[in-house]
């Protein structure tokens, strides 16, 4: 991918303000946010160092030559403020390419940048465009196929060879080695930078909420790190990393309250494997490889279907999403449907499913 200049650097000064006044008694504040008695309140530097910490320890990465910004609008949020800290990178995309059984939210990303839209099947990550960004999942959250170390390594031979940066959007962390294994696969081998977005919605369940998330850079370099650590502090306001209340929240949160968030974290995965198991235990063999756990994984998954599915299985009272895509149909079904609040499975779960399958005529 073809760089331009990069634009001049700035710091993030509001962070080191805020932080130097609470080690004054009883400052006057000239310079944050300033309106009487409703003064911004950044992020300090101790909550961000420690959010900082336990998020890159939860997902596996070494804190070396990488910067990070809390962002709202959880992993949309991320996305949009990815892409944008490319471009101020220098990096000029001009399509994105992702799997046509994909998240439907990429095509607002084309919309918003101008990017053409380049399809690709889900179980390819390439492409020779070097102006191409190709979303990366460790999980897709289409299909639930899962990305390997095999082709995690051709990802970043390719992305190296056309000099094109990576970009891993991680929504269903499950914190699997595997998942780990790439992202470190990925800032020991890439030699363009590794744009991360990553979002706390799913997996510590404040989905309700959308309290927002981070973009993680990792830079191949220390060189390139000391050039362009600046980006995201620059690109915050015109994009989705002006933190807001609720994105305070959420660092207090990863700082402070982090033995909470691991229990969250586990009871997400208890309902990941519930559901996964009733699922399984209940499909008949033609669905038997949707839920191959070297294959697939996280809450997704997409079965075959026609234009009239949908509403035969709305006639048994079940809903699921219809998608279609280059005349062909397909469900997009989140297994977790069939789990309560609890995390217990939800009575008459096995006679839901075993439905679901007739009606889809998978035997």
């Amino acid at each position: 991918m073809k760089k331009s200049k990069p634009i001049a650097p700035a710091e993030d000064a509001n962070i080191f303000a805020s932080t130097l006044a609470k080690t004054l008694e009883n400052p006057v504040n000239l310079g944050i946010g300033t309106l009487p008695g409703h003064s911004y309140q950044p992020i300090d530097a101790q909550t961000y160092a420690a959010g900082r910490e336990f998020l890159l320890n939860f997902l596996g990465i070494d804190d070396t030559n990488l910067s990070l910004i809390p962002v709202k609008g959880g992993g949309s949020g991320a996305i949009s403020a990815g892409i944008s800290a490319l471009i101020s990178m220098g990096y000029a995309p001009k399509s994105m390419s992702f799997s046509g059984w994909d998240w439907t939210g990429y095509d607002s990303f084309c919309y918003t940048y101008g990017l053409a839209k380049l399809y690709l099947p889900s179980s390819e990550y390439s492409s020779e465009d070097p102006d191409t960004l190709m979303m990366i999942q460790t999980n897709r959250n289409g299909d639930g196929s899962r990305l390997n170390l095999e082709r995690a390594q051709k990802i970043i031979e390719e992305n190296n060879r056309l000099n094109r940066p990576s970009f891993i959007d991680l929504p269903y962390f499950s914190g699997e080695d595997f998942e780990k294994e790439i992202l470190q696969l990925f800032q020991e081998k890439a030699k363009t930078p590794t744009i991360i977005a990553w979002s706390p919605t799913k997996i510590f369940q404040t989905f309700a909420a959308r309290p927002g998330g981070a973009v993680i850079v990792m830079f191949p370099s220390n060189e390139m790190y000391e050039e362009h650590r600046w980006v995201q502090s620059i690109t915050a306001r015109g994009t989705t990393g002006f933190d807001d209340a609720v994105t305070r929240e959420l660092w207090e949160e990863l700082a402070h309250n982090q033995a909470g968030l691991k229990e969250r974290h586990a009871h997400y995965l208890s309902i990941i494997k519930a559901s996964t198991s009733v699922w399984k235990e209940n499909a008949p063999a033609a669905a038997a490889p949707y839920f191959d756990a070297e294959n697939y994984g996280g809450m997704f998954r997409l079965f075959p279907a026609q234009s009239d599915t949908q509403a035969r299985l709305a006639d048994k009272n079940i809903v699921a999403v219809l998608m279609q895509y280059e005349g062909e149909y397909r469900l997009r079904v989140n297994l977790s449907g069939v789990i309560l609040p609890s995390g217990e499975v939800m009575p008459g779960a096995d006679e839901i499913i075993k439905t679901f399958f007739e009606v889809l005529n998978l035997k």
